[in-house]
């Protein structure tokens, strides 16, 4: 297990310009979406993560290869709607739930035979809301082990599209079934619950395929192909999160940072207006759109006393649901208690973040009340400790490094490496604002972990 160690600094550079690394969730739709395209997708701006080499590397043992330009730039070449070859008798998705029920769409559309597996985090992680409605529309999918749960096995089926009534707020329900509707017979209709990140709406629109959206029902006609388009991935919202977050709880006043080419999809930024209504000090500039998805740079300052606010309502929470492990720390720092309500998603997550967050304010002495769709922090003096103890959860881990990052001594984190599932290169933003020290060098991801008969260059 690796140990990061963190201890204060001096920040030398007050006025701070970073760039975070690609988000997350388009990159794993994009990757794809590109390999079900009629040719060659040129892919810039892609995040390399444990999650993304993971969906990659089963692209490529579907036949998928990839030209890599350099670490910013690559080409996916698309083997069309039907066009992946035999597939491997297991698929194992690693940690990633998003590719795990991307992959259970797309691969059983093509009428293919396949067990679909994780590892022991993401097998504890419910399939059965994507599950049931692709078995409603002819699917024959069945549970190996526990019920409701992975691993699965999926024997060839023909899907005939129907309206599905979403249970669920997650975006990954929608996208699952959109992904499903590029294969199925009468098209695919779904009547959200709530309009959460519509990555996946926008990026169908970009490449040409036949959706329509009205008011939360959205509808996906079957193609007769894909034709292939270059996509440029945006700043991943959430790391950039982390980084607006670092600087204001930060005690220095000084502090000024830019962060370049951020997503702003309305969808994802709860996140800005949360910070904006607790006092920070924040604008955006340089606002564009690339690909259907808009962007833009934050400009963030240090000083701002921050203020407890209550945050409630499905469809907003959901624009802030990885962020919630942040806001609560933000929360710790504030004036008054902060509430945060319609948070029942959380328990779908790596850990049930209620309580994994919950535990980790208790250790550091700042007292929370958790229920079952809400939690409250109530601020209060932070106790430094020699270590924190953190699970195997990349978001709250996170939030267990900018809570160190205002101890008044060093701490140590073990398991600090599930970062590297969603922001590998996280030690490099931590470095800005503390001292970071590793008892082993970073594990780097990038294209060099992919099977090499799947890379040219």
């Amino acid at each position: 297990m690796s140990v990061i160690e963190i201890a204060p600094k001096a920040i030398e550079h007050k006025n701070i310009i970073w760039s975070p690394p690609g988000d997350k969730s388009i990159s794993q739709r994009t990757t794809i979406l590109s390999s079900l395209a009629n040719g060659p997708c040129k892919v810039r701006g892609l995040l390399w993560s444990e999650d993304t080499v993971n969906n990659m590397r089963i692209l490529n043992e579907l036949g998928v290869k990839f030209t890599i330009i350099d670490q910013d730039e690559i080409v996916i070449h698309g083997r069309g709607l039907n066009g992946f070859k035999d597939v491997p008798e297991v698929i194992n998705v690693g940690n990633s739930a998003t590719s795990a029920r991307l992959f259970l769409s797309t691969l059983t559309g093509q009428q293919r035979a396949f067990i679909i597996d994780g590892n022991p985090v993401l097998r504890s992680r419910s399939m059965k809301w994507v599950v049931t409605p692709l078995q409603e529309m002819g699917a024959n999918i069945s549970y190996i082990g526990e019920d409701g749960f992975l691993p699965l096995k999926v024997e060839k089926s023909k899907l005939i599209g129907k309206t599905h009534v979403a249970q669920v707020s997650s975006a990954q329900f929608v996208s699952a079934l959109l992904y499903a509707g590029l294969y199925a017979s009468n098209g695919v209709e779904i009547i959200r619950k709530v309009k959460a990140r519509d990555h996946t709406e926008r990026l169908f629109n970009h490449f040409g395929i036949s959706i329509c959206e009205k008011g939360n029902v959205v509808k996906v006609v079957e193609p007769k192909n894909i034709e292939p388009k270059n996509v440029i991935v945006p700043g991943d919202f959430s790391s950039a999160a982390m980084a607006l977050t670092l600087v204001v709880i930060n005690k220095n006043p000084g502090i000024t940072m830019r962060i370049n080419s951020v997503g702003l999809n309305p969808t994802r930024i709860g996140f800005l207006k949360v910070i904006e209504q607790m006092g920070a000090n924040i604008r955006i500039e340089n606002t564009k759109n690339n690909c259907g998805e808009p962007l833009g740079d934050i400009i963030v300052k240090s000083g701002s006393q921050l203020r407890g606010i209550k945050i409630s309502g499905d469809e907003f929470v959901q624009s802030l649901i990885d962020e919630i492990p942040l806001i609560c720390v933000m929360a710790a720092f504030a004036e008054g208690e902060t509430e945060i309500r319609n948070i029942e998603e959380l328990r779908d997550k790596d850990t049930n973040r209620g309580e994994t967050i919950a535990k980790l304010l208790d250790q550091v002495g700042i007292k929370t009340l958790l229920a079952k769709d809400r939690i409250t922090v109530f601020p209060g003096p932070l106790k430094s400790l020699p270590s924190i103890d953190v699970p195997k959860d990349h978001r709250i881990t996170m939030a267990a490094m900018a809570l160190a990052s205002q101890f008044s001594k060093k701490t140590t984190i073990k398991g600090w490496e599930v970062t590297r599932v969603s922001f590998p290169s996280i030690i490099n933003l931590l470095d800005i604002f503390v001292q970071v020290k590793c008892n082993q060098p970073f594990f780097q991801w990038g294209p060099h972990l992919i099977n090499k008969e799947g890379i040219s260059k």
